[in-house]
Parts: structure tokens; C-alpha cells; sequence
């Protein structure tokens, strides 16, 4: 027998945590009003990536609680798992697992390293089971098979790792997990959990949105104990604040520090991608309560969202092309989209703040 769930990542944002979650949410319209008031607010921690919440925020996970209901599997016996997660399966509920990397890789340099994906499918005559999880460039998400066995190792390799059992040994890596990427795990239902949807049916609550927006332009920064690259950055960013980080905190870096920063953390400029996915998300949340009657239409602030995220994306382009030019006029050009575009970011947040206001009140 084959079955794998509905699942819907068209909407889906924020880090794998959200994303598993939500692919299962979305296939169903009643839980969009939900949605649309979350994901508003941006966090940068001092490696420059890019968060919908505070990280290790237990304000963020227990967010889900109105909308999903998770039940642990037991991971004492590793004969009954797989058929915990068949039961599961079939009676719609999804699966949260983690796994270690180190079985599923077809890198040559492959390392022992743990992270969750989400079970949704499986099939018993080819002894398989469907996961959704990143691919290989980290970009891009998609359903993966793995084999039954395969998985088990993976399981309880990756339990090890989060335990501190785990030894490497001379020919492989291990990414050990400190105390605080353990509690995280634990934090989000892991190491093995499913979720099933709750009853849901309400409009969203605009001033919520409002709040978030409003905490959004405010900003601020936290100074914070830095453990990577020599401390070369201390501070994490939230809201409206997120661009200094590019156009100070960065820049610094780039012109008095370390050029070659790009080179060593690659996954700066694909953060910034992260930016311009929230402002189209904006663009989504006011053409919902719009249709639904909510607040008035809002072409005009739809449009400036869209020509924001055009700009953000040509930031995007300019960083990449510095990461590999390192012609140091194009990252400058970069620095100063990134002035304008906050500026502009602050111009339509307080439009938006008072469409809602306006809505709210009347």
C-alpha cells in the first residue's frame, strides 16, 4: 500500500520548523485567516540569517498551539516506529522526525549532523518513506524517499547526536549539538511526534497584525556573546533595524575587517532573499482581508510592496555579485539600495499600521 498526505509549501515561510508545520496547514483555506496574522516581524541573529521570531523563543512554537495538537511516538522500540509512523499516516496526521544527514548524503565530505524533516507518505511494498525536506543547495524544498531501514539508522543516529552518545570516528565529521540546539529540538516535539489539525474557524484579528507591524518599526538591536568567525559581529537585529546590519554592520566587516566574508558565509546573500519573501507575504495578507472585505482595498500599498521587493531584490543580485567579484563599487552600490530601501520599508509600514487602525476602529 502507497499514501502520502496533501501537503502545500505555496505559502510556506520561515525556517524548517515552520515550514513542516505549515505545508500541512495550508492545504486546508480555513486556516489562512490564522496565517495572515503571523509571520510579520523579522529577526537577524549576529550570522546574519534571517528569522520570523526571536530564536529559541518559546513565544514562536507555542503559536501553533490554536491550530495543531502534537502526540510523541515512542522511540524505545525500533521494531514498532516504522509502524507508528504507518498508523499515523493513515489516519491523516503527520509526522516530525529528525535524522542524521550523514545517511542520506551522497556528498563525498558527508558528516555526521542532525535535522527534522517531515514525514507525510510511505510505501510497504517498496519498504519506503516519503519525506519533505530540503535539497541538497539548501534552497529549495521537495518530497525525498528513504528506505525503512535506512531511516531507522538515520533515527537513531540522530538521537545519539542529540544526546551527546554520538562518537565520530577517523574517516567522518560530527556537528556536535550544544545544549541550546538540543533544547531546540526538544522545544519544537522532536526527536519523533506527529501533528494532527485542531477545529479552526474565526476571522483573523487585525489588531494583532497591527501590533506585529508596529513592532516591526520600532527595530532594535541586542549585544550578544559572539562564538564564530573572531567575534566580528555582536549585535542581533529585529524589525525595521535588519538593514543596518547590511549597510553598518556588515559593511564594516566587508571594508575594514574581512572581503572575503561572502566566501566563508555564503549564506548571507540567499538571507536576503528571506526579506523579500516577507514583504511578498505582506502584499498576500492585504489581499486577503481586502477580499474578505476586512479593511479597504489596498492596490496602491499592493503595488509599493511589490516595487520593495523588486528592490530588495536587486540588493539580493548586487550582494551575490560582490560575493564573487569582489569588486568592491558593487558592494557599496549594494549598501546604499539597502539605505533607500528602508527608508521606503518605513513610508509603507505606516501606511499599512493605518489601513489597519482605520479598519479597527471603525
Amino acid at each position: 500500500m502507497k499514501r502520502i498526505l496533501p501537503y502545500n509549501l505555496g505559502l510556506a515561510t520561515g525556517r524548517c520548523w515552520d515550514i513542516y508545520r505549515l505545508a500541512g496547514l495550508l492545504t486546508k483555506e480555513q486556516y489562512l485567516p490564522w496565517y495572515v496574522e503571523k509571520f510579520n516581524d523579522l529577526y537577524m541573529p549576529y550570522w546574519f540569517d534571517i528569522y520570523n521570531y526571536k530564536p529559541y523563543s518559546t513565544s514562536h512554537i507555542s503559536m501553533y498551539d490554536e491550530v495543531l495538537r502534537y502526540y510523541r511516538i515512542d522511540t524505545c522500540d525500533d521494531q514498532r516506529v516504522i509502524n507508528n509512523i504507518i498508523e499515523a499516516i493513515n489516519s491523516e496526521s503527520y509526522v516530525l522526525s529528525i535524522m542524521d544527514e550523514y545517511y542520506t548524503s551522497n556528498n563525498s565530505n558527508r558528516k555526521h549532523a542532525i535535522h527534522d524533516i517531515l514525514v507525510l507518505g510511505y510505501d510497504d511494498t517498496k519498504q519506503e518513506l516519503y519525506m519533505l525536506n530540503v535539497g541538497p543547495n539548501r534552497q529549495f524544498w521537495g518530497v525525498f524517499t528513504l528506505q525503512f531501514n535506512q531511516y531507522i539508522a538515520s533515527l537513531y543516529s540522530g538521537i545519539k547526536i542529540l544526546k551527546g552518545q554520538h562518537v565520530a570516528n577517523q574517516n567522518t565529521m560530527l556537528e556536535v549539538a550544544n545544549s541550546e540546539i538540543t533544547i531546540e529540538y526538544y522545544m519544537h516535539n522532536l526527536p519523533l511526534s506527529t501533528y494532527t489539525l485542531k477545529e479552526f474557524c474565526r476571522e483573523p484579528d487585525l489588531a494583532r497584525i497591527y501590533c506585529s507591524l508596529d513592532n516591526y518599526l520600532k527595530g532594535g538591536e541586542y549585544i550578544v556573546e559572539s562564538h564564530i568567525s573572531g567575534n566580528l559581529f555582536n549585535k542581533e537585529r529585529y524589525g525595521i533595524s535588519i538593514y543596518r546590519a547590511y549597510y553598518i554592520d556588515l559593511n564594516n566587516i566587508i571594508e575594514n575587517i574581512n572581503a572575503d566574508i561572502l566566501d566563508d558565509w555564503e549564506n548571507i546573500p540567499i538571507q536576503i532573499k528571506k526579506i523579500e519573501d516577507n514583504k511578498r507575504g505582506l502584499i498576500f495578507r492585504l489581499s486577503f482581508l481586502s477580499e474578505n472585505r476586512l479593511i479597504p482595498t489596498s492596490k496602491d500599498l499592493e503595488l509599493n510592496l511589490s516595487l520593495l521587493s523588486e528592490q530588495i531584490h536587486k540588493a539580493f543580485s548586487l550582494t551575490n555579485k560582490y560575493r564573487f567579484s569582489k569588486d568592491i563599487s558593487v558592494w557599496r552600490k549594494a549598501c546604499n539600495i539597502f539605505k533607500e530601501i528602508e527608508k521606503f520599508d518605513v513610508e509603507i509600514i505606516n501606511k499599512c499600521k493605518k489601513v489597519l487602525y482605520q479598519s479597527i476602529v471603525s
